[in-house]
């Protein structure tokens, strides 16, 4: 799920799954395309959809703000796709074979059964806007709204100084 949001990085501009063909080699790069599947155009626009909503939802539960209309968002986007149970020793989420959810259907189960992970709970989203990477909060007290103290945290640190010593000029 980190992976899946910070194929995009805000700040430089780039994104890792930029193209179908982009996002087919990404998916295939993790087992979750088969070799030779493509991604269409439409499907593509789906599922870059799909990260930034995914991204506003973990934003939200990140910053305790109110998380309902992010998840409804994802909802719509989930309500398309159709996912099955898979029983045997690791009972699991895959996608029904749907040649237009190839690509989003893999996602939303992984993402799914990353939900059931109680790491999850540490993903949180950078609170820098212009950043918004996701990070894993390694932090004793789950206190982390940066992904790094060093650059994010830092610049968050001399805004706040800036705007405070403003006055004084």
């Amino acid at each position: 799920m980190q992976d899946f949001l910070n194929t995009t990085d805000i700040e430089s501009g780039t994104d890792l799954v930029e193209t179908p063909g982009a996002l087919a080699e990404w998916l295939h790069g993790r087992g979750l395309l088969d070799a030779g599947a493509g991604v269409s155009p439409a499907e593509h626009a789906r599922v870059l959809v799909l990260r930034e909503r995914l991204r506003d939802a973990l934003e939200a539960v990140t910053h305790g703000t109110s998380s309902d209309s992010a998840f409804a968002r994802l909802d719509e986007i989930a309500a398309g796709v159709p996912l099955r149970v898979r029983f045997g020793a690791a009972t699991h989420l895959e996608p029904a074979q749907r040649r237009d959810a190839r690509a989003i259907g893999p996602i939303l189960a992984t993402v799914y059964d990353a939900l059931g992970d109680t790491a999850v709970e540490r993903l949180k989203v950078c609170r820098n806007e212009s950043c918004r990477w996701a990070f894993y909060d390694t932090s004793r007290n789950r206190s982390g709204v940066w992904c790094s103290m060093a650059i994010c945290g830092n610049r968050q640190k001399g805004r706040v100084y800036r705007s405070r010593h403003a006055a004084d000029r």
